[in-house]
């Protein structure tokens, strides 16, 4: 696919293709700089289909920190303009999500993926320091 899209662009601009050594060097994840601020969407994300959309299931050990989870992802989707279907139920809270205007899974869905791993993330932190500091969760 590659040398297509190289030779395409080579009749465009009239150089010579690339050879394929530099296409793979170039594409290569392992020749990238490991500070590139790019973060891929969690793969324990499962993709569920009719419509294409990112879903994941998380799990609380109390109702304190699914409270603050909800209420942080409830204001990360009114900030970003980009809202995903929550259920709860019991101590779980599944979260679907995909752009509904092409019914498909967008960079903006595997942003919301990262940014609800991180409030997920920074949520468990959060009960665990409340669990030795001051019995908060007890």
């Amino acid at each position: 696919m590659a040398t297509r899209l190289v030779e395409m662009m080579s009749s465009y601009f009239g150089d010579e293709p690339a050879s394929s050594t530099v296409i793979s060097t170039l594409f290569d994840p392992s020749t990238l700089c490991p500070s590139v601020p790019i973060v891929a969407y969690s793969p324990t994300w499962e993709i569920v289909s009719d419509p294409n959309r990112l879903a994941k299931t998380y799990v609380f050990e109390d109702q304190g920190s699914l409270k603050l989870f909800v209420e942080d992802l409830l204001g990360y989707q009114s900030d970003v303009d980009h809202f995903a279907k929550m259920i709860i139920e019991n101590l779980n809270v599944v979260v679907e999500v995909y752009t509904h205007d092409i019914n498909d899974i967008t960079e903006l869905d595997q942003e919301f993926a990262v940014a609800t791993d991180e409030i997920y993330n920074d949520i468990q932190q959060v009960g665990k320091e409340k669990n030795y500091d001051d019995g908060f969760y007890e």
